[in-house]
């Protein structure tokens, strides 16, 4: 089969989606707006990229031997069609979305304006490029298996008669062919080539574990007047505090109880949950990722809020399970977001438990539709390797990275590995957040292993640009599949605290209270921790094009702090200063010689905390 017909099907989804997705320039947004303007894009990025690697395979496989082209062919339609199946999915829940935040969050602004800021158009509402979107949707849902066939349209022979004209029985696709109706004329759009994603060193991540940048130019004079020291906390720091501004700004810690064990049965009570996360807040832990939600597991995001807690990732075991999708429903307040599943796609076993991704996909949906907040799962960081589909699955992508089971040890060499694997995740699907839901190292099992090594891992982690949760916070006795295993607690399982703990106590640090959204002119709102404020400077640099600018002015480059830590800085104050992919702040003295285009070096800062847009 041709490469030039396959590419010519998928050039008509990728058309069909432009037209109803067209994208401008960006002019500044304000904050009620970011929302849409953050799914506009990603939708756009991924919609390409799922094109371009289906053509691919696609592609491959017609280049095979009789024998290997069938079975090729057979696997890569379902792949690529769950994939299709899920951009549509989120395509017809975006209009929704956007007459939610038009109508509601955005009241005050003008409709038009709001349409011109993205470059959308009326179209993207009412018009016929959506209608035509709709319709596809549709008929997508109304024949569950033949995404792929719909896509052809009259462009090339029907899917269906591709596979049988390879000898592939069409019967396990039990509506294939279906499509009669034309497609509408629409201009071909090319499609982009794909990031590749890097082959990385295979993970073993137990299965129950508790757990494009374009080139720059530099901003212009500034005009704005320096904004003063900050005198107080900002209510709500950005503003709309969605799941991804926590995840920006909060300390997450991954969370299964004490007193637990899942093999017999047992499960922590109330008292014991609650003691458990009075604990992690003595180690500053502000948001909780959990793993189930059966039996007294469902009553954690209840007990957390009680508890303070600012941002929670509700865990749902085993999809196929009633009682916690129901449990999981009754905690909506609670809960800023869900993930269905951990690793299960990868390793169904040692405990007996499998889903497919059919399970898995219709959990997911079936959370979102009923309580509208993000929903994603969760596999390790080589199975979207292996299977780049997986990137697909939810509202972000959030991986299990373990350097142990790539079998680095060393602190320094393990978070090179795992911001290389950050990197890699983030590349292969452009657009979307990548969050790691476990990210650790184990203190017992292994001679090369220990208390230090671990929290000398996680203080180098803190200070890069990678986002992830503290795997995990207490011990596991029950896990006992490998001799490591129980040992991944920055809390011992009688919740006594280890070196990171008494360490992050002591060692100087810097946090993220706001970071403002790409395109934005909120300031940058942060905090130091175990210093003496009076003693030190923040200085600020971000990157615009390539290119290094202190902020908020190179007269002016440094930041004081209020007697609790707080600082807030200007990081806005000439030209294209809001297009800035990377901000890093760095913890320096007070007559610290900023540069205006070098950060500080190695030696020269005390502590530095970066993060990418």
């Amino acid at each position: 089969m041709p490469k030039k017909a396959i590419l010519g099907s998928l050039f008509l989804f990728v058309s069909i989606l432009v037209a109803s997705f067209a994208e401008g320039a960006n002019p500044p947004l304000q904050k009620c707006e970011r929302g849409i303007a953050r799914a506009t894009k990603n939708l756009v990025d991924r919609k390409l990229l799922v094109l371009g690697q289906c053509s691919d395979k696609l592609f491959a496989c017609s280049q095979k031997d009789q024998f290997s082209k069938i079975e090729c062919l057979t696997k890569e339609v379902l792949n690529c069609t769950i994939r299709i199946k899920l951009l549509f999915d989120e395509a017809k829940g975006l209009r929704a979305n956007f007459r939610k935040k038009i109508f509601s969050e955005c009241s005050n602004a003008s409709i038009a304006d709001i349409y011109s800021t993205y470059g959308l158009g009326f179209s993207l509402i009412d018009g016929v490029g959506l209608n035509n979107l709709y319709n596809l949707a549709d008929i997508l849902y109304a024949n569950q298996a033949c995404y792929i066939d719909v896509l052809v349209g009259t462009q090339m022979p029907r899917t269906g008669e591709l596979l049988v004209s390879n000898g592939i029985d069409i019967g396990q696709f039990p509506c294939l062919p279906v499509y009669a109706t034309p497609m509408p004329t629409i201009s071909s759009t090319p499609i982009q080539t794909p990031t590749p994603i890097q082959t990385v060193t295979p993970t073993r991540t137990p299965m129950r574990t508790a757990t494009p940048t374009a080139t720059r130019t530099p901003t212009v004079t500034p005009t704005r007047t320096p904004t003063p020291t900050i005198t107080a906390t900002p209510t709500l720091g950005c503003g709309g505090r969605d799941l991804y501004e926590k995840f920006d700004t909060l300390k997450w810690c991954s969370y299964s109880p004490t007193h637990f064990n899942p093999n017999i049965g047992i499960y922590p009570d109330e008292f014991n949950i609650r003691e458990d996360l009075r604990t992690a807040k003595s180690f500053g832990c502000e948001g909780i990722i959990t793993y189930g939600s059966d039996n007294t597991l469902g009553q954690v995001p209840r007990i957390a809020h009680e508890e303070g807690y600012s941002g929670f990732i509700m865990g749902i075991w085993n999809p196929k399970s009633t009682e916690e999708t129901s449990n999981a429903l009754l905690a909506v307040s609670y809960v800023d977001g869900y993930v269905v599943g951990n690793e299960g796609l990868t390793f169904p076993y040692p405990y007996g438990l499998a889903y497919t991704i059919n399970d898995l996909l219709a959990t997911m949906s079936s959370i979102k539709l009923a309580t509208g907040k993000p929903v994603t799962t969760s596999e390790p960081s080589t199975a979207y390797v292996e299977h780049p589909e997986y990137l697909d699955f939810g509202d972000w992508i959030f991986p299990n990275v373990h350097s142990y089971w790539a079998g680095i040890t060393n602190p320094a060499d393990a978070v090179s590995w795992t911001i290389n694997t950050y990197y890699q995740l983030r590349n292969a699907m452009p657009g979307k957040y990548v969050f790691l839901k476990e990210a650790g190292q184990p203190t017992c099992g292994d001679a090369n292993v220990s208390e230090t090594t671990q929290s000398e891992f996680y203080r180098l982690l803190w200070a890069t640009e990678v986002k992830f949760s503290f795997f995990e916070l207490f011990n596991q006795p029950w896990k006992n599949s490998q001799p490591v295993e129980p040992c991944w607690g920055i809390f011992n399982s009688d919740r006594s605290p280890k070196q990171i703990v008494i360490d992050f106590a002591s060692f100087a640090h810097i946090q993220y209270v706001c970071v403002p959204a790409i395109y934005t002119y909120t300031n940058l709102y942060g905090r130091v921790h175990n210093v003496d404020t009076s003693n030190y400077r923040a200085v600020v640099y971000i990157k615009v094009r390539g290119a290094w600018w202190v902020k908020p002015y190179a007269s002016a480059p440094l930041t004081s702090f209020n007697p609790s830590g707080m600082f807030v800085t200007d990081i806005t104050t000439g030209g294209v200063d809001q297009e800035a992919t990377e901000i890093d702040v760095f913890l320096v003295a007070p007559d610290y010689p900023a540069m205006l285009n070098t950060p500080p070096a190695l030696g020269e800062y005390v502590a530095v905390k970066k993060v990418l847009r």
